[in-house]
């Protein structure tokens, strides 16, 4: 994963995380010109995003309707589990016909979601939190048979 720190060059503490920072960190200087992608809220300056979300499982697989278990990890920008995370992250769940704002909390590095769908539909799923890359997936959610 790409770390990246979002650098306020106006702010002594910024300028002294940047001087601190390891090779390899994309930097992003928001009063310099440089763009903030789309998908990222910056909700402080500085800002490092060195984190973040994957899916591990979804069951029944594929996703049918009915009663729906997702498992997501939270991961290091070295790809390993960050086994003592518990916080707090901010699930959105978009059926398409509204929307579900929802917190969820890690146990060990992972996050678990239980949706009921009765029909076929696409689901979009949005968590966010801190530190981490937004994560976005869609599911689709069919018949079964």
């Amino acid at each position: 994963m790409q770390r990246i720190f979002f650098h306020n060059r106006h702010d002594k503490n910024s300028k002294t995380e940047l001087d601190a920072l390891p090779e390899g960190v994309q930097v992003i200087d928001v009063f310099g010109g440089d763009n903030i992608p789309d998908s990222i809220r910056v909700s402080r300056l500085p800002y490092l995003i060195d984190k973040q979300i994957v899916l591990d499982s979804v069951s029944p697989s594929p996703p049918v309707v009915g009663d729906i278990s997702l498992q997501f990890n939270c991961l290091d920008y070295e790809d390993q589990l960050i086994t003592d995370e518990s916080g707090c992250f901010a699930v959105t769940i978009d059926y398409g016909t509204g929307v579900q704002a929802v917190d969820s909390y890690a146990e060990s590095g992972a996050l678990s979601l239980e949706l009921n769908c009765p029909i076929e539909k696409t689901i979009t799923i949005r968590i966010e939190k801190d530190g981490y890359l937004p994560f976005e997936y869609v599911l689709e959610v069919v018949e079964s048979g």
